[in-house]
């Protein structure tokens, strides 16, 4: 059974509870009769677009700290998938290659936005595969890829995780069920960062990143309270889940792509980043200081390998 909070007790828009950073405005985009998805943009300065998408159970707008300098040169089109930030929950999870496709699909109705703009598909954990399955497909006109800590798994891993999507082994994951779990509310602002801070996968995470996170993926109700708004059961799916042919996906992209991954990452990351550039030239790979989220502990650092990704264009 899938419990969701009331929508009358939620502010999911940003404009009702934390205005968008300069020099950002929203977006939304009704993917089905009912479904609206949203996310950040900037009106075109003509300069080379970054797309973005977050990792699961994160929002777009917690990577500001990492972005806001970047908004600076580059234009920025940010984009919150189903059941994160501020696009609507749905119903259930749709899998990974499918909401890919839905990420295709928004970002082509709007780069009529960007003409003759370079665009450069950025993302981190959940959102750098999703980016690499929008970009094999080769249905934009993408000058490159930049995977900031992709969850790849080698390719003999594949039988296992078709294995393991089944409905009887995916309540056995143990992500999932800790993302079913999670506490989900804190009574204030001040309690949901002293919960969070330093704790889990937030452990490390730079201040300015942690506030992001607090004011952009939680929701204020209306007693003043804070609820995530990526709802567990949404996080937990995509844990249990994983994509389909994302081998293949590898091996046919064209444009030049980069995966960078922390040094104190999940063991796999690394092992799979090494194997993609072997199977395709046109993958390089880059190690740099953190865990998973270290685009969340060191931004500036972060936001200066992005600047330079795309400038060796």
């Amino acid at each position: 059974m899938v419990i969701k909070a009331d929508a009358s007790d939620i502010g999911f828009f940003l404009g009702e509870e934390m205005p968008l950073p300069d020099p950002l405005m929203a977006w939304e985009y009704e993917i089905e009769p009912g479904l609206v998805l949203r996310g950040a943009h900037t009106v075109s300065r003509q300069r080379p677009v970054i797309h973005f998408i977050h990792g699961n159970g994160f929002s777009s707008l917690t990577y500001w700290s990492v972005l806001k300098s970047l908004s600076q040169h580059f234009d920025l089109f940010l984009h919150d998938v189903q059941g994160h930030g501020e696009s609507d929950n749905g119903e259930s999870f749709i899998g990974w290659n499918a909401t890919a496709e839905r990420c295709l699909t928004v970002f082509d109705s709007f780069r009529h936005q960007y003409p003759d703009c370079p665009i450069y598909l950025v993302g981190h954990s959940f959102g750098a595969v999703m980016s690499l399955l929008m970009g094999s497909q080769q249905r934009l006109p993408v000058n490159g890829l930049l995977l900031l800590d992709p969850v790849l798994y080698p390719p003999f891993f594949s039988p296992i995780s078709r294995l393991a999507a089944t409905p009887l082994l995916a309540n056995l994951n143990p992500m999932a069920r800790q993302a079913k779990a999670r506490q989900d509310s804190w009574p204030s602002v001040e309690e949901t960062r002293q919960y969070l801070h330093n704790r889990g996968i937030f452990k490390g995470w730079h201040p300015q990143a942690l506030d992001d996170y607090v004011y952009f993926a939680t929701a204020e109700l209306k007693d003043g309270s804070r609820q995530l708004k990526c709802p567990g059961w949404m996080e937990a799916n995509i844990f249990a889940s994983f994509p389909e042919r994302i081998w293949h996906s590898i091996r046919v992209l064209t444009v030049r792509t980069k995966i960078i991954y922390g040094d104190k990452t999940m063991p796999f990351i690394p092992y799979a980043a090494r194997r993609a550039m072997a199977k395709n030239r046109n993958i390089g790979v880059q190690h740099t200081a953190g865990g998973h989220c270290f685009m969340l502990e060191q931004p500036q650092v972060c936001a200066q390998l992005i600047g330079e990704f795309i400038a060796g264009d």
